[in-house]
């Protein structure tokens, strides 16, 4: 895990942001998980880095409180951005019924 980590540490953001997307597109949600945190770490102001992180993390049913507080952080601070329209029920939704997240890439 180690080397799979630091893997991301010389990757550029575009690189990175990249690799997230393909795969939350594939529904490789571990890796997609951790290539978002790493993300949301080094772009903390990024709420779309945080928004995928919390739909990562609702398909780890360990992470699942997690993906709560993320939601309930970015409800808190945004008001106006397009991640509002979408609420907790359709990203569980979306992870339940495997839809297509070909909607949610950048």
């Amino acid at each position: 895990m180690l080397l799979y980590s630091s893997g991301f540490q010389a990757q550029s953001k575009s690189e990175l942001e990249d690799m997230a997307y393909d795969y939350l597109n594939n529904y490789e949600f571990p890796k997609a998980y951790d290539a978002f945190e790493k993300l949301v770490t080094r772009y903390p102001k990024e709420p779309d880095y945080k928004f995928k992180l919390g739909i990562c993390a609702l398909s780890h049913p360990e992470k699942k409180e997690k993906a709560i507080q993320i939601f309930k952080r970015l409800q808190k601070k945004i008001t106006h951005v397009k991640l509002n329209i979408i609420s907790p029920e359709l990203i569980m939704l979306i992870i339940n019924s495997m839809m297509p997240l070909e909607f949610l890439n950048h």
